[in-house]
């Protein structure tokens, strides 16, 4: 455990010499947080902050979700009763929280306001995608052309907030940050400041910038999928890719080897999607759910799994990627554990030698 009077709290490194700020003892066992039998009879996490305790009897100060932990509960919640079906709607669930609470802030003074005029591609343009987005309800499927708007909306609105702000440093922020967007659009303790470009003389708002970066975001998606906008879809932009640590590099063999296809979510879905954010390609999704599980404990045989490639590591076995397109679409098999049904199936087994060298 951390000093109380530690200079920075462990939040970056520091002065090893000043006595504050070295580790003063181990936390007792007994102190670590823990949930045990809850009233609801639910334990949930997605990464979400699990304890509020301050420092230095505390966890940590960055958690990895913010948004997800909402979707969770509201469909926890929806239902007296759950089944496996529901755990696993709730496991490849594609709607973002996110986009259903920024969205009504950021474009509220620009929904349906006549932005059209004759010749005017740019402004026919904006007005076709406020519309979609006006009817849109979050849900990050591969065949839309929503949350490919919403995502690169969101990236240019808050790169155009902090990039007057933080200069270079803005370059490495990577990942939109709902918290924090959602503060300013609600001038949070003043929190729309953000919004005016401290270069100008004149005083911006968040309105205005709104309405400039959904330009930037357009003119962007324009020239990468064309310039009609109702034929975009989050698919094109959207892939994983599980690259071969053996072959993967390799000129040719990698298309063998490595997988690669377009999927649902983004980065706050509870079917994980997130992405890297950054270059040509910035919704490349880099990290997800490898395995999905749902488990009964009540009944042999009722529970169920997937994995995103396949369970051999042999580019040349059927079974290399057999998985893929199942995990893809959300679909999951059982999860056989009694042995004669296993061995009766016609299973193959991989059966590993033991060499013994001797001197």
């Amino acid at each position: 455990m951390r000093d109380e009077f530690h200079s920075t709290k462990g939040r970056y490194p520091t002065l090893s010499f000043m006595a504050e700020n070295l580790w003063s003892k181990y936390l007792n066992y007994d102190e670590n947080p823990f949930i045990l039998n809850p009233e609801s009879g639910i334990v949930a996490n997605t990464n979400n902050q699990i304890v509020t305790n301050s420092f230095p009897k505390h966890v940590s100060f960055q958690w990895g979700d913010t948004q997800r932990i909402l979707r969770l509960n509201n469909l926890l919640e929806k239902r007296e009763f759950h089944t496996t079906q529901s755990f696993i709607d709730i496991q490849t669930d594609t709607v973002s929280i996110t986009a259903r609470i920024i969205l009504p802030l950021l474009g509220k003074n620009l929904w349906y306001q006549d932005t059209f005029q004759p010749n005017d591609e740019d402004k026919e343009r904006r007005r076709i995608a406020l519309n979609l987005l006006a009817e849109w309800n979050g849900n990050m499927r591969i065949h839309d052309p929503e949350p490919l708007i919403f995502a690169a909306w969101l990236d240019a609105f808050q790169r155009r907030l902090i990039s007057d702000e933080l200069g270079l440093l803005a370059r490495d922020i990577n990942k939109v940050k709902p918290l924090f967007l959602e503060k300013v659009l609600k001038d949070v303790n003043g929190a729309s400041k953000w919004c005016d470009v401290i270069q100008t003389p004149r005083k911006e708002t968040c309105d205005m910038i709104a309405e400039k970066s959904l330009d930037d975001s357009l003119a962007w998606l324009s020239l990468k999928f064309g310039s009609r906008v109702e034929s975009w879809r989050w698919g094109d932009a959207h892939a994983s890719v599980h690259s071969s640590n053996t072959l993967g590099q390799i000129p040719i063999i990698s298309y063998l080897s490595n997988i690669v296809q377009e999927t649902p979510g983004g980065q706050n879905t509870l079917m994980s999607g997130e992405y890297i954010g950054y270059g040509d390609n910035p919704y490349i999704q880099n990290r997800g759910s490898g395995l999905r599980a749902i488990y009964d404990f009540s009944e042999k045989g009722k529970s169920f799994f997937i994995i995103s490639t396949g369970q051999s590591g042999n580019p040349l076995s059927r079974h290399y990627d057999d998985m893929t397109s199942m995990w893809k679409l959300g679909e999951y098999i059982p999860t056989i554990i009694d042995k004669d049904v296993i061995e009766g199936s016609g299973a193959k087994k991989t059966l590993i030698s033991k060499t013994r060298f001797k001197d």
